[in-house]
C-alpha cells in the first residue's frame, strides 16, 4: 500500500478515491432527477390520445387509488390490449432523446470550459514579472517535489489580487495560473506560497482537474436544460391551473391531479437539491484531498492552522453544505483526522439512497424490471462497499474502532424512504401513501445492510494477507453487497412498495383462491388463513428466486468464510457463532416438534392430508423456523453488543444461518420418519424410513423459509441499535458520541439494569420484526380494492363527470361500432319478421314463407356482432353496463340457436321456428331496453359535461 511522501499515514487514494465516489453519486442523482423531470414534462405528449381513451374506456379513474388504477383492465386484459394495439404505440424516444441531448451538451460544455477560462484571462509568463528567474526556480523545485510526470505551464493573472491559484487546461496541456496576490505573499510568507502551489500541483497529481470541469458542466446543463424548463412548463402549469388560468385544467380532472402535480414538483425540487448537495460535496472533497496531498508533499501545516474563516457561523452550519469549497475549520479537521477522506458521511449516504430509489423507479418505467433493478442497486452497493472498505482500512491502520455503520444505515434508510416518496409511485391522488409506515421496511433493511457491510470489510481486512488477498476480499465483499442490494431492491420495486398503497396482494382474493386450491375445514382456521394469504405466497415467490437464495446465503456465508480463512486466533468468534447457531437449531427443532404435536389432533383422513391440512402444516413449520432464526439472531446480536464486540451483526447472521440449515435438516429427518413419531405423527400413519417422501414437503417449505435470513438481519440490526443506545445511556455517555461505537476500548461497563433493559427491548424488537410484516400485510385495504384488484374491475368513478367521460370514451373506442352492428342485425331481423307476418315494406298483405338462407344470414350477422361486442371493453358503469352485457348474451344465444336450426337438414317445423323467433324477439326487446338509458346518457350528459368533445367530433 502506497504512502504519501513524507508522512506515515495511509494514502487516501487507495481504491477509487472518495472524490470519485462522490462524483459517481452526483452523476447517479443527476440522471435520476433529469429522467424524472423529463418524463413528467414529456410523458403526456408521448402517450397517444387514442391510448388514453382506451384506458378511460376500461374504467381508469384519475381520482382513484393506486391499486384501483393498477386494477384497470384486469377483468378484460385481452379487450384492453386489443384497444391499445389498434392505437399508435407510445412514443418511446422523447425522454431518451432528451437525455442524449443533455449528455451531449454537457460534453460540449466540458470541452469548452477550459478554453473559455484561458481566453478570458490576460495571463503573463512568470519571467516577465521576475526577470531574475527566482520564481521559475522555486516553481521547478515544487514540481520535482510533487513527482509529476510532465511539467505544467505556469502563468500569472495580474487581475487577481488574492493569494490563490487555479489549474487551467486539459490533460495534454496544464497551466497553473498564479494570482498576483500570491506573488506578493511569496516575499512575505514563502510557506504560504509553497502550500498554495503544492495544493494546485496535487490536483494535477490526483488527476481531478477534469473532474472539476465535469462537475461544473453537468451542473450547468442540468440547471439550464432540465430544471429551469421543468419549473417554467410544469410548475407554471400548476400555478395556472390553481388559479383557473390553464385551459387544460378541467374542473374535474384538476382537483384529482392537484396532489400528483404538487408531489411531482416537490419531487423534482427535492431531486435538484440532491444534485446540488452532491455537486458541492464532490468539489469540497476534491479540495480536501488536495490539502492532504500538499501536506504530505511537505507543505507547512501551519498555513492551514493559522487561517480563519471569513464567512462566519453560516459557513460552518447548514449553509456550508452548499459551498463548493470547504471552510478552513473543515480543512483543519480533515488534516488532523483524515476520516473524512476515507468514508461517506451520513448526508452522502442519504443522498445515495434517495438517488438509488428514484433511479430504480424511473428505470423500471421504461426498462425490464430486472434490468432496472440491477442498474439502480448494483452501483449503489458498489459505492457503499468501496466506502466501507476505505473506512475500515483507515480505522485498522490507525488502530481505532471506526464507524460501525449504524448511523450510515439509518441515513441510507431515510434516503431510500424519501426517494420512494419523491418518486410518488404509491401516493396516488393523496399526499402520502395509504400505509406510509410500510416505508419502515427499507429503513430497517438499510439499518442492517451497512453494519453488515462494514463488518464484512473488517473481517476481510483482518483475514487477508497482503495486497492481493485484500483485493480479493474486497471484491468478494462487493459482490456479496451487490447481491443483497439487488435482492432487496427487487423485492421493493417488484411489489413490496405497493403494500404502502394498500392490500396489493389482494388478501381476500388470495384467500378465496387458496380455499379453492386447498379445500378443507377452514372454518376453524380463519385467522390463520388470513395470515397465510397475506404472507405465504410472497415468501414462496421470493424463496424460489435465485437472487434471493444467493443473497440470503451471502448474508451469513460470506462472514463465515472470511472468518474461516483468517488467522487461527480470530476463529474463536466463528466457533462462538456456530455454538449459538447450534442452540438456535435446537430451538427451531423444538418449534417443529411443537407444531407436529399441535396438529396431531387435527389430522383429517389419510387421503385428505394433502389439501388444506398440508397448507396449514407448511405455514406453522414456516413460523417455527422464522421465529427460531430471528430469536437466534437477536440474542446473538444482543450478547455481542453487551460484550462490546465489533462483529456482533456478522456473528448474529452466522448463527441464524446455521440455525436455519440445521432446522431444514431436522425437518427432513422428521419427515422421513414421520410415521414412527407416535403422537407427533402428522402426515403418515405407518412407521417407515421414507426419505423420498420427505423431499417434496422440504422443497415446498424451503421457499418461504429461505427469506428468513433477511428478517433475522433486520431484527438483529434493530435490536443491536436499540441495545447500543440503551447501553450508552446506562454508561452515562453524552449524546454527542457516535451511536455506532459500542465497542470503544474506553467504554465503561454497563450496569445490570442497563443490560436487562437492553435484552428486554431487543427481544421486543425481535417480536416486532416477526409480527410486524404479517400485521401490515393483513391490514384491510381501503375502498374495497383488494378483491377488485384480483378478481374484478375497479369500482365506478367517484365523480359524475368522470363517469360520463368514461362512457363517452367507451362509446368512441368500441361502443359506437358495436351498437351499430347489433342494431343493424336486429333491424334486418325486424324487416324479416314484418315480411313473415305479411306486412311487407310496400304495404301489401299476404303470408310469406320462411326464407332459410336469409334468416341464417341475419342470425350469423347478429352472432358476429354480439360476440364482437362481448369481446370488447365493457361499459365503465355497472348500472348501465350490466343490462347491455346481459342483452348481448341473450342475443348471442338466440342467434346461435337460430343458426343451428337453419343449418339442420330437413324441414324446419313451425314450433321450432316460432321458438327461435321468440328468442330473437326477446333479445331485440332486451337490447332496446338496455340501449335506451345508455344512449340517453351519452347524448344528453355527454354534451352537457364535455361539450368540447362533441363540438370537435371526437365522440363520434
Amino acid at each position: 500500500m502506497s504512502q504519501v511522501a513524507g508522512r506515515g499515514e495511509l494514502d487516501p487514494r487507495i481504491l477509487p478515491v472518495g472524490t470519485t465516489l462522490r462524483f459517481a453519486l452526483m452523476v447517479l442523482a443527476m440522471i435520476a432527477a433529469s429522467h424524472h423531470m423529463l418524463d413528467v414534462m414529456l410523458g403526456a405528449w408521448a402517450e397517444d390520445d387514442a391510448r388514453q381513451a382506451c384506458w378511460f374506456a376500461a374504467g381508469l379513474d384519475p381520482e382513484g387509488t393506486v391499486l384501483e388504477q393498477l386494477g384497470v383492465g384486469r377483468d378484460a386484459e385481452a379487450a384492453l390490449q386489443a384497444c391499445l394495439s389498434a392505437s399508435a404505440p407510445p412514443r418511446w424516444w422523447p425522454v431518451p432523446l432528451a437525455m442524449t441531448v443533455l449528455l451531449v451538451s454537457a460534453l460540449a460544455l466540458y470541452l469548452w470550459l477550459p478554453r473559455r477560462a484561458a481566453r478570458r484571462r490576460r495571463l503573463l509568463s512568470p519571467e516577465r514579472l521576475d526577470p531574475t528567474g527566482g520564481l521559475r526556480l522555486d516553481l521547478d523545485r515544487l514540481v520535482r517535489r510533487a513527482g509529476l510526470r510532465s511539467v505544467p505551464d505556469f502563468a500569472v493573472d495580474p487581475g487577481r489580487l488574492s493569494a490563490g491559484a487555479v489549474v487551467l487546461g486539459h490533460a495534454r496541456r496544464r497551466t497553473v495560473c498564479l494570482y498576483a496576490g500570491l506573488l506578493v505573499a511569496r516575499e512575505k510568507d514563502p510557506a504560504m506560497f509553497e502550500a498554495v502551489v503544492l495544493h494546485e500541483l496535487a490536483h494535477i497529481r490526483n488527476r481531478d482537474v477534469e473532474l472539476g470541469y465535469a462537475v461544473t458542466a453537468l451542473w450547468r446543463v442540468f440547471c439550464v436544460l432540465v430544471t429551469l424548463p421543468f419549473l417554467l412548463v410544469y410548475g407554471g402549469s400548476l400555478v395556472a391551473a390553481e388559479f383557473g388560468l390553464f385551459v387544460g385544467a378541467d374542473a374535474v380532472f384538476w382537483p384529482a391531479q392537484r396532489a400528483p402535480m404538487v408531489r411531482a414538483v416537490i419531487g423534482a425540487v427535492g431531486l435538484a437539491v440532491l444534485v446540488a448537495l452532491a455537486r458541492a460535496d464532490t468539489l469540497r472533497h476534491r479540495e480536501l484531498h488536495a490539502d492532504a496531498d500538499a501536506v504530505g508533499l511537505g507543505a507547512d501545516r501551519r498555513v492551514w492552522t493559522g487561517a480563519r474563516d471569513a464567512r462566519g457561523r453560516t459557513a460552518r452550519g447548514a449553509g456550508g453544505l452548499w459551498a463548493a469549497h470547504p471552510t478552513w475549520s473543515q480543512r483543519r479537521r480533515s488534516l488532523d483526522d483524515p476520516l473524512l477522506l476515507f468514508s461517506l458521511a451520513p448526508l452522502q449516504v442519504a443522498l445515495l439512497g434517495a438517488a438509488a430509489m428514484t433511479t430504480g423507479h424511473q428505470l423500471g418505467a421504461v426498462l425490464d424490471s430486472t434490468v432496472a433493478t440491477w442498474l439502480a442497486a448494483a452501483p449503489t452497493a458498489l459505492l457503499l462497499a468501496l466506502a466501507a472498505w476505505r473506512s475500515v482500512a483507515y480505522a485498522e491502520h490507525r488502530g481505532g474502532a471506526g464507524s460501525g455503520g449504524l448511523r450510515a444505515g439509518a441515513a441510507l434508510g431515510a434516503g431510500l424512504a424519501v426517494g420512494d416518496l419523491l418518486a410518488g409511485i404509491t401516493g396516488g391522488t393523496g399526499w402520502l401513501p395509504e400505509h406510509p409506515w410500510v416505508l419502515l421496511v427499507p429503513v430497517c433493511g438499510a439499518l442492517a445492510f451497512t453494519p453488515w457491510l462494514v463488518q464484512c470489510a473488517r473481517l476481510g481486512w483482518r483475514s487477508a494477507r497482503g495486497g492481493t488477498g485484500r483485493n480479493a476480499a474486497a471484491a468478494g465483499c462487493a459482490a456479496a453487497a451487490v447481491l443483497v442490494a439487488v435482492a432487496g431492491m427487487t423485492w421493493w420495486l417488484g411489489g413490496g412498495n405497493l403494500y404502502a398503497a394498500g392490500d396489493s396482494f389482494g388478501r381476500h382474493g388470495v384467500r378465496r383462491l387458496l380455499t379453492e386450491m386447498f379445500p378443507g375445514e377452514w372454518s376453524a382456521h380463519g385467522a390463520e388463513l388470513d395470515w397465510i394469504a397475506a404472507v405465504l405466497p410472497r415468501l414462496g415467490v421470493d424463496g424460489n428466486s435465485l437472487v434471493f437464495v444467493a443473497a440470503g446465503a451471502a448474508l451469513w456465508a460470506v462472514p463465515a468464510l472470511l472468518w474461516a480463512v483468517g488467522p487461527p486466533g480470530a476463529r474463536a468468534g466463528l466457533r462462538r457463532s456456530l455454538l449459538h447457531g447450534l442452540a438456535g437449531g435446537a430451538l427451531c427443532t423444538a418449534g417443529l416438534l411443537l407444531v407436529k404435536a399441535g396438529l396431531y389432533g387435527q389430522r383429517p383422513g389419510y387421503g385428505l392430508r394433502g389439501q388444506g391440512f398440508a397448507l396449514l402444516y407448511v405455514w406453522w413449520l414456516t413460523v417455527a423456523v422464522w421465529a427460531g432464526g430471528v430469536v437466534t439472531a437477536v440474542v446473538t446480536a444482543v450478547v455481542g453488543v453487551v460484550r462490546r464486540e465489533r462483529l456482533w451483526l456478522a456473528r448474529a447472521l452466522v448463527a441464524a444461518g446455521s440455525a436455519q440449515a440445521l432446522a431444514l435438516a431436522a425437518q427432513f429427518l422428521l419427515g422421513a420418519v414421520d410415521g414412527c413419531l407416535g403422537p407427533l405423527r402428522t402426515m403418515a400413519d405407518g412407521c417407515h424410513w421414507v426419505p423420498a417422501g420427505s423431499w417434496p414437503l422440504l422443497s415446498v417449505l424451503a421457499g418461504p423459509v429461505l427469506p428468513a435470513l433477511f428478517g433475522a438481519a433486520m431484527a438483529a440490526a434493530l435490536a443491536g441499535a436499540v441495545c447500543t443506545a440503551l447501553l450508552r445511556r446506562s454508561r452515562g455517555r453524552g449524546a454527542g458520541g457516535a451511536s455506532e461505537r459500542p465497542v470503544a476500548a474506553d467504554a465503561g461497563r454497563p450496569s445490570a439494569r442497563g443490560r436487562a433493559g437492553a435484552a428486554a427491548l431487543a427481544l421486543g424488537c425481535a417480536a416486532a420484526v416477526l409480527l410486524g410484516p404479517a400485521a401490515l400485510l393483513s391490514l384491510p385495504a381501503g375502498g374495497g380494492t383488494s378483491s377488485a384488484l384480483t378478481f374484478g374491475r375497479p369500482p365506478d368513478a367517484r365523480s359524475e363527470r368522470v363517469r360520463v367521460f368514461q362512457i363517452v370514451m367507451w362509446f368512441g373506442v368500441a361502443g359506437k361500432a358495436d351498437i351499430a352492428a347489433v342494431t343493424d342485425a336486429y333491424e334486418d331481423f325486424s324487416t324479416e319478421i314484418d315480411r313473415l307476418a305479411g306486412r311487407a315494406p310496400d304495404g301489401s298483405g299476404g303470408t310469406v314463407a320462411l326464407d332459410v338462407p336469409r334468416m341464417r344470414s341475419i342470425c350469423s350477422a347478429l352472432d358476429r356482432a354480439t360476440t364482437t361486442a362481448l369481446g370488447h371493453l365493457a361499459v365503465p358503469d355497472a348500472g348501465l353496463g350490466r343490462p347491455w352485457r346481459d342483452a348481448l348474451r341473450r342475443g348471442q344465444g338466440a342467434a346461435r340457436a337460430c343458426v343451428a336450426l337453419m343449418d339442420r337438414s330437413g324441414e324446419v317445423r313451425p314450433a321450432e321456428a316460432d321458438a327461435v323467433l321468440a328468442g330473437l324477439y326477446e333479445g331485440y326487446g332486451e337490447t332496446a331496453a338496455a340501449l335506451r338509458p345508455l344512449v340517453e346518457r351519452i347524448g344528453t350528459d355527454g354534451p352537457r359535461y364535455w361539450p368540447a368533445l362533441f363540438l370537435d367530433g371526437k365522440a363520434g
